[in-house]
């Protein structure tokens, strides 16, 4: 009997020790991380009803965004930028702007990772000559 004693005091003592010694009442908040992004570069040239695409790999949710970074020979010559789902072997186009000019951008929600691309193309059919271009994507 001693002995069970002897194991209930103890108890009793760390848990009244470490109860004694917890006075931080305060609730934490959970910190949700920051998915990390990616920025990439894609370029080329498009000629009269041309287009190019280009694919790349979404890690997480999040928001994928396009940017027209440059145009020539005529940075107003609009042309069209879209961001979609890449099949494998064509872009599927999930948001676009037909009248995309140096400096636009096209903002995605991805639900999840998975394979996106981002599409430049003659949108009105008037291209006069090539175009060069060059789309920055950031997505995470």
């Amino acid at each position: 009997m001693t002995r069970l004693r002897f194991l209930f005091g103890a108890t009793l003592a760390v848990v009244l020790g470490t109860t004694a010694c917890s006075s931080n009442n305060t609730p934490t908040t959970p910190t949700t991380p920051t998915p990390t992004t990616f920025t990439e570069v894609f370029g080329g040239t498009i000629t009269l009803n041309g287009a190019s695409s280009h694919s790349f790999i979404a890690q997480a949710s999040g928001t994928a965004t396009v940017t027209v970074t440059a145009l020539a020979p005529d940075a107003a010559q609009p042309i069209g930028v879209a961001l979609g789902t890449w099949t494998g072997s064509a872009c599927q186009v999930i948001i676009a702007n037909d009248r995309a000019v140096l400096g636009s951008s096209l903002n995605g929600a991805i639900g999840s990772s998975g394979s996106l691309c981002a599409r430049a193309y003659d949108a009105t059919g008037a291209l006069a000559g090539a175009v060069t271009y060059e789309l920055t994507v950031v997505h995470p």
